[in-house]
């Protein structure tokens, strides 16, 4: 993805609609793999340029605001679920013998 971005951008320039929605399809990528402060990133990128270029009602833009949105939910459950896992010195112990 992120050569396939590069390229694109070279080309097409980082405000046109193929290269917006390769950007939105990377974070989408990034997000699924976990990371999720590379994912908010690449939305709010993808977002911005989607609003600016292609204006609210694009379907573009509405994938971007749905994915920042759900995006912004998973770190929350992260954030959440990792904050009671070290809170609890039972759920810390639970978590390291089911990661084996």
């Amino acid at each position: 993805y992120k050569e396939a971005l590069e390229g694109r951008c070279e080309l097409l320039g980082n405000k046109h609609p193929a290269t917006l929605r390769l950007i939105l399809n990377f974070a989408s990528f990034q997000r699924k793999q976990g990371n999720l402060e590379e994912a908010q990133r690449l939305c709010k990128e993808g977002k911005d340029g989607c609003i600016a270029c292609l204006g609210q009602d694009h379907p573009y833009t509405k994938f971007a605001l749905n994915l920042e949105r759900t995006t912004k939910v998973a770190g929350f459950v992260e954030y959440v679920a990792y904050g009671l896992l070290y809170a609890s010195p039972f759920l810390f112990f639970l978590h390291q013998c089911c990661a084996e």
